[in-house]
């Protein structure tokens, strides 16, 4: 159960720290004036942005296969029996075209891409992961309420880093309970 755990806090952490492969280019196509060339030429900002997200989805199934094959060595219990696996992986592409489409949303806050590169993985790490599970937790506390907390949970919906973590730990919970299941 502890490695199961651990497992998605990993797995939260590392898509923190990589997302700024999906904004690199988008930025520093608008810093070197690229999309303005390529919008001059005729092509429509709907192809460029569908190219661009066609790439990073490839680009995002590719590990996310490679993490989820590399469960069954580690033995990452409860995510690999019962067809688990097959959950997560749905789980984390549904996951990654959300990241992906947030992270184009942004990348219009930026005008340069090294700047860009640095700062949200950082952003995603405190404002998807650290600061709701702070909130959380003190919010439940100050309000000693069941209700207060589903009013955070459904707030926390426009989230993706939440909903990957309540997704995975319910994965993890489900077959943990039917691994105890003595049927």
């Amino acid at each position: 159960m502890i490695s199961s755990s651990l497992f998605a806090f990993f797995v939260l952490l590392g898509f923190s720290l990589c997302s700024g492969l999906y904004i690199i280019a988008t930025v520093q196509d608008k810093e070197s004036k690229l999309r303005h060339l390529l919008n001059f030429i005729g092509m429509k900002p709907l192809a460029y942005y569908l190219g661009n997200f066609l790439a990073d989805i490839f680009l995002f199934t590719v590990p996310t296969l490679l993490l989820i094959a590399l469960m069954y060595p580690l033995g990452v219990k409860y995510y690999i029996i019962n067809w688990a696996w097959a959950q997560l992986m749905a789980i984390m592409i549904s996951f990654g075209m959300c990241l992906i489409c947030l992270t184009y949303l942004i990348s219009f806050m930026f005008q340069n891409a090294n700047k860009a590169f640095r700062t949200i993985g950082i952003v995603y790490l405190l404002g998807g992961t650290f600061i709701p599970n702070f909130l959380g937790s003190l919010f439940v506390g100050i309000t000693q309420s069941i209700t207060a907390y589903k009013i955070f949970r459904y707030l926390m919906l426009a989230n993706p880093f939440w909903n990957l973590n309540q997704s995975m730990q319910n994965v993890m919970l489900d077959n943990l309970v039917l691994d105890l299941d003595p049927k």
